[in-house]
């Protein structure tokens, strides 16, 4: 509840302001910090007012001697704070080119969107992807419209991005995860602040895509988040999948400082050193080792800059084993929705064909590469799986001149599909887990081409509403995911009411084995279907039956 001097201070700030068509121009929301200004605006769709709270920072600038360390909280300020307008995004490269650089490292601000800044609504936090390397959360990306007209309050988040996020010498001088721990202070941010922005801090469901998917799914292993949230949805990406988790961070942070001229295999050296190099300095040599690193080393093994496994401290947001916690229980046990696209790797089309694909011939000439990463250190066992999966993917023609559908098709399945299906198994053990393809190819998808199915990101698109045309199964599409999402939000369940006939039926630690896995196709009709995938599924589970050296991490 809000206080009498709160209430006094509100109407004050609703007395004072001018109107335009009838709508107050400056509201203003106290918090612990200080004061907020925010701006109004109506919803896309339905012309609905709400007040957005742009730019608040929940932490101190991560700049000299805070650089590559956890978040520290941000200091009260005086007067009113200005937040009518998008902060910088974090530094990151512009545009996948590896010479252009953009944002600052001032970067820690999060942004609020609420109908009633005295209601009692649900909150969701997105937290945005990019390969741990690009992303940001600002209007233009991802407009929280259809979602605010279901009456939720939504949040989205700046954290620290590449080497500036994820830097990691895997000892204690550095130990990583840096934009993880971001994310944890601003959850902490929203436990503490988000009534008085009319949402309910009992009721939080955390919420990304990609790399934002992944980090919901470090999330919710983490000990470090008890009780900041209440639910997690995740959009293309989870723990287990290979490229979730970067194998070789103390390789890649020394040959970064040698690429500056740093000569040193001392941890605490390199930081020092580190933080003195101006951010765009330090953002270029970032490139240059990373896309080296891609370049000769195995592409399917993980993302050079990304989440890392950290020596056990009191400040890790993880330091074990993805999959042995999953397997285990060891996790905040919340209802989750979780699921994919169904072609994923469609989105990476040109990348397969023009970077990817060349390097195949290697694959070729080492079998043992095609092997998922985590499956076994045995370089028999890998050789003897690699073998299989060519053959069952590639048949007996060279990887090179095999149609570009197969490696998609592939990579769709090693890099999503297998690795998601693994997370809904296990989770499922615990808590209730609703599973989801999203399979309409609309007019607002992002990668339109000749190959089947929906790709990797098409989905931001029904959620969001930065594409504000849409046909008619767009519409229906659109209006189906937001109100399964929201209402997941609200009751922990996305058909707390059957929709269209429909009740979306969850994996749960109710369901027999013997029922298989239930999903929802989304697509122009809803679809109540079981074990999608089966074939690959099958042939994945005889592979880590006959080859598999587990405790595993990934999958």
């Amino acid at each position: 509840m809000h206080s009498r001097g709160d209430i006094a201070l509100l109407t004050i700030s609703f007395i004072v302001c001018f109107f335009n068509n009838g709508c107050c121009q400056i509201p203003i929301v106290k918090i612990a910090d200080g004061l907020i200004q925010g701006n109004i605006a109506k919803t896309i769709g339905e012309r609905k007012i709400y007040y957005s709270y742009k730019g608040i920072p929940y932490a101190q600038p991560p700049i000299g001697n805070l650089r590559f360390r956890a978040p520290v909280k941000n200091k009260p300020w005086e007067g009113i704070l200005n937040a009518t307008a998008d902060k910088d995004g974090c530094v990151q490269q512009m545009d996948f080119l590896p010479l252009a650089v953009k944002g600052s490292e001032d970067c820690l601000y999060l942004n609020v969107y609420t109908r009633n800044i005295s209601g009692n609504y649900p909150v969701m936090v997105w937290i945005y992807g990019g390969g741990f390397s690009i992303g940001g959360s600002e209007y233009e990306y991802y407009a929280p419209d259809f979602l605010l007209e279901k009456d939720v309050v939504f949040v989205s988040l700046n954290y620290r991005l590449g080497i500036f996020g994820f830097l990691s010498t895997e000892d204690m001088e550095c130990p990583g995860n840096w934009g993880l721990k971001d994310q944890v202070l601003a959850l902490r941010w929203v436990k503490e602040n988000i009534k008085a922005f009319g949402g309910n801090p009992d009721q939080v469901t955390i919420f990304g895509q990609s790399a934002g998917s992944v980090s919901v799914s470090y999330l919710v292993q983490s000990k470090q988040t008890k009780g900041l949230f209440h639910r997690a949805i995740m959009q293309s990406g989870s723990s287990l999948c290979i490229w979730s988790l970067t194998t070789t961070a103390r390789q890649i942070a020394f040959a970064i400082g040698s690429r500056l001229g740093i000569v040193t295999a001392n941890s605490k050296e390199l930081l020092a050193k580190l933080r003195e190099v101006d951010h765009n300095t330090l953002k270029l040599a970032e490139n240059q080792v990373v896309y080296l690193a891609i370049a000769i080393d195995n592409v399917l093994n993980g993302l050079p800059m990304g989440p890392v496994k950290e020596p056990d401290h009191e400040g890790a947001v993880f330091s074990s084993r993805s999959h042995e916690d999953l397997k285990n229980g060891a996790f905040q046990r919340v209802p989750v929705i979780i699921g994919l696209n169904s072609n994923e790797a469609k989105s990476f089309l040109g990348l397969i064909i023009g970077l990817i694909k060349p390097f195949f011939g290697r694959f070729d000439l080492d079998i043992a590469r095609l092997t998922p990463h985590d499956l076994t250190g045995n370089l028999t066992k890998r050789t003897l799986a690699g073998a299989e999966i060519k053959e069952h993917y590639f048949g007996d023609q060279p990887i090179p001149i095999n149609p570009s559908s197969n490696l998609i098709k592939f990579a769709s399945i090693d890099q999503f599909n297998r690795p998601i299906r693994e997370t809904v198994n296990l989770l499922s053990r615990y808590t209730d887990v609703y599973y989801y393809q999203f399979s309409h190819r609309g007019s607002l998808g992002e990668f339109e081409s000749d190959f089947p199915g929906v790709g990797h990101y098409e989905e931001i698109f029904y959620i969001f509403a930065n594409k504000a045309d849409a046909n008619t199964e767009d519409l229906y599409v659109r209006r189906a995911i937001v109100e399964f999402w929201t209402n997941f939000a609200k009751y922990g369940n996305p058909t707390p009411k059957p929709t269209d006939n429909l009740t979306w039926i969850s994996n749960s630690p109710k369901k027999k084995t013997s029922d298989g896995v239930f999903y929802l196709n989304v697509n122009s009709t809803l679809t109540l279907d079981k074990n999608p995938d089966e074939d690959d599924w099958i042939f994945y589970q005889e592979i880590y039956h006959k080859y598999g050296d587990p405790p595993f991490s990934t999958y």
